[in-house]
């Protein structure tokens, strides 16, 4: 198979950590096929294949947990039919703030975009939410997770604080979602705006603020802010 073929085969099977292909996140500025291609050398040392018909399915490592951490319970799911087989097994843990760590292993194959084999990181933890792939033998740092959570919710408060005008709603949610090709971009949510003010040049301040918002949804906010 040629390096071309394999890197088109393997920008059709990256997810996102949303679970959507590599293909629709064109308009976000997903990385080039050099930069697939890359990834995927990088990867190929242990086949995907070798592992699964060896192992049935890949038990990641386990999680060392920093103190006040717990697991608090695993889901395993599985299916085979005429499009394909998956293997998912999920871990909860629960951190010392209420914050939370939900990380699924997932592999299998499927007839349209063949094998894959890659875990899916969710930290939570008040305002903030970060989403990653990571390869399937890889472990979490929850102490990473937990520093870049507190640099996302500065990031939150200075964006709120720095509002571009009177109309603007406040941002009460800030997820960032990294591929495992390591492309992150940030999202905000946002609470109820300002009422609809009554004077026209007033509306028309407030229709470009809903703009903005509706824009931002879409594309992001910003870069998750330096340590």
């Amino acid at each position: 198979m040629t390096t071309s073929s394999r890197t088109a085969q393997a920008k059709h099977r990256r997810r996102t950590p949303d679970g959507r292909f590599a293909d629709e996140l064109n308009s976000f500025g997903f990385p080039d096929a050099a930069t697939l291609s890359a990834y995927e050398q990088q990867t190929s040392q242990i086949p995907v294949l070798q592992r699964l018909q060896k192992h049935g399915k890949i038990t990641p490592p386990p999680i060392t947990l920093p103190d006040g951490w717990t697991e608090a319970g695993t889901k395993h799911d599985g299916n085979a039919d005429g499009y394909g087989s998956y293997h998912e097994d999920t871990r909860r843990f629960t951190g010392p703030d209420n914050s939370t760590l939900t990380v699924t292993h997932s592999s299998g194959f499927e007839k349209d975009f063949g094998l894959y084999d890659y875990q899916t990181v969710e930290y939570q933890s008040g305002n903030v939410t970060i989403k990653r792939i990571i390869p399937p033998t890889s472990n979490p740092d929850i102490n990473e997770l937990e520093e870049t959570g507190q640099r996302l919710e500065r990031q939150r408060a200075e964006l709120n604080a720095h509002a571009s005008g009177r109309w603007s709603a406040p941002i009460t949610r800030l997820t960032a979602s990294t591929s495992e090709t390591g492309y992150t971009f940030i999202l905000p949510e946002y609470g109820e705006p300002p009422k609809k003010p009554v004077l026209p040049w007033n509306r028309a301040a407030w229709d470009k603020a809903r703009k903005q918002e509706k824009e931002n949804r879409k594309s992001g906010v910003a870069e998750i802010p330096p340590r």
